[in-house]
């Protein structure tokens, strides 16, 4: 006959349980190929090129892309990039053991924020003699270079496991041995979880957790639903130099402070059928638990440092060559998760409540990056322009003070691989007229994972309107992602939310020149 023992516990601890996680059970290696992984972004020139920029000069966004692009100015300049972004996701529960979704869900998040802005200053040669040092110019400014405001909805009905069953149900331990605090803590207050004393091994007693809430089968499925929420960005506030020698060859060079602010949130829900209670009450009594709500936020920010080095050369005028190099990014990291257990009883017991709260502090070194870039001019007709980026992404790495990440470091390893990311674009001009138009490729990162990808391709079309002393530029694009998405990590017997995703842009540049 099994004891119960009534425990309540305040939840300190700092066991963190991965509710988000589209690929592995490690998060903080999902993270660290989230923050590794930037968007096409600068001026609505450069985003209606799809990014493509680096063989390019004559743009603000050269103080991130390629420094020596600064080198290109002739005059100082000042600019200011606001957006707009709608992500629209459809989601589509697949429950374990299918491989087609049985229910889907529609859901939208919009945001205005800004692409870019800054200052270059520029001090060069007007003379007619273009040989030597040509003088360059200075830049100091900011490039969003993620954003993550995003919202999905899902449900479907569950045949086959539960959330309780990320718990270690029915293993024998000592007292001493069981967790009860942090995440456990939070789900033994709220009774979600019960710990159970066993039979004695040599005097000394053994114990265990089960749970209150039924398992689910066929005919009496549990009801999953889950609304998810992220919001923040990613940016760099840039300092770069690029020169100009005999209009030949351009050099420069810029130190990147980047900064990132991630908040996940998440309402989890389950609900079992009111059937089974009425077709067998007796259950009611040994699994009274009829519904369960976990509410989740995280907050993740950082700060880092990184450097650029660049060169663009021009054989001939209607063609220009650019290398720029990325260091890899050091930042320091810091997590704040709380979260929250509501339990409902059939069998008229108070609803219960558990709580918990972690903070987390560690560091993340994001890889490197080489870009080359090639750009064709047609005369005063227009250009054509294409980059090429090689990252790898296992070269990625988490450390903290108590050597903790081993773990995500392996799967980082493991798990993600080198990618050459392309990006194309042209641009047709007629007098005072400018029209654009680019795409943006990034393969899928992960080596090891069949089933789970993060592909994204970005179309873009703009337009603009150049003067002598200022100019407009406009911008539309949208990113297409598939990715998938799992509550809670079982491996193969996890439910999955396959996600189709759009993600649509709009970029509106205004420059003076003085």
């Amino acid at each position: 006959m099994k004891k119960a023992l009534a425990l309540i516990f305040l939840s300190a601890g700092c066991l963190f349980v991965s509710t988000e996680s589209p690929a592995q059970t490690f998060r903080y290696a999902n993270d660290a190929l989230r923050f590794s992984q930037y968007q096409p972004g600068g001026t609505a020139r450069i985003m209606s090129l799809g990014g493509a920029q680096v063989a390019l000069g004559g743009d603000i966004s050269s103080a991130y892309s390629n420094p020596a692009g600064l080198g290109f100015y002739n005059r100082s300049e000042i600019s200011f990039t606001p957006s707009f972004t709608n992500s629209v996701n459809d989601a589509y529960f697949i429950a374990p053991g299918e491989s087609v979704s049985s229910n889907s869900l529609y859901d939208y998040r919009s945001r205005l924020g800004i692409g870019s802005l800054g200052v270059v200053l520029n001090r060069s040669k007007k003379s007619e003699d273009r040989s030597g040092w040509l003088g360059g110019s200075f830049a100091i400014t900011y490039q969003r270079t993620n954003t993550f405001y995003d919202k999905f909805a899902f449900e479907g009905n569950n045949a086959s496991n539960s959330l309780v069953d990320i718990f270690p149900l029915y293993e024998l331990n000592t007292y001493n041995n069981l967790d009860l605090q942090g995440f456990y803590g939070a789900a033994l207050d709220a009774e979600l979880i019960a710990i159970f004393e066993d039979t004695e091994v040599n005097g000394e007693a053994r114990y265990y957790y089960d749970t209150y809430m039924p398992f689910p089968d066929e005919e009496f499925p549990i009801f999953q639903r889950d609304v998810v929420q992220t919001a923040g960005s990613q940016g760099q506030l840039n300092f770069a130099y690029g020169g100009n020698i005999a209009d030949m060859v351009y050099i420069g060079g810029g130190i990147g402070i980047t900064s990132l602010s991630y908040t996940y949130n998440s309402r989890y829900q389950e609900v079992v059928p009111q059937g089974l209670y009425t077709t067998y009450p007796e259950q009611i009594d040994e699994y009274p638990l009829s519904r369960l709500d976990l509410d989740t936020e995280r907050v993740t920010s950082g700060a880092g440092i990184n450097a650029t080095l660049g060169i663009i050369a021009r054989p001939i005028p209607a063609i220009s060559l650019g290398l720029s190099y990325q260091t890899p990014t050091l930042y320091q990291m810091n997590e704040e998760e709380a979260g929250t257990f509501d339990t409902q009883f059939e069998s008229g017991t108070p609803r219960g409540f558990g709580s918990y709260y972690n903070s987390f502090d560690y560091n993340l070194k994001t890889p490197g990056r080489v870009t080359a870039g090639l750009a064709a001019f047609i005369e005063k007709w227009g250009f054509l322009t294409a980059d090429v980026e090689y990252v790898n992404y296992g070269n990625a790495r988490l450390t903290d003070s108590y050597s903790s990440l081993t773990s995500d470091n392996n799967a980082i390893r493991q798990d993600l691989e080198a990618v050459i990311n392309y990006r194309l674009g042209a641009e047709l001009r007629y007098e005072v007229l400018r029209f654009r138009a680019g795409y943006a490729h990034q393969p899928n990162p992960y080596a090891n994972r069949v089933g789970f990808e993060a592909i994204s391709n970005v179309y873009s079309v703009g337009a603009g309107l150049r003067f002598r002393q200022y100019y407009v530029d406009l911008a539309l694009n949208q990113q297409r992602n598939n990715r998938l998405y799992t509550p809670y990590d079982l491996g193969p017997d996890s439910p999955r939310i396959s996600l189709d995703n759009k993600v649509s842009s709009a970029f509106l540049t205004v420059g003076l020149t003085f």
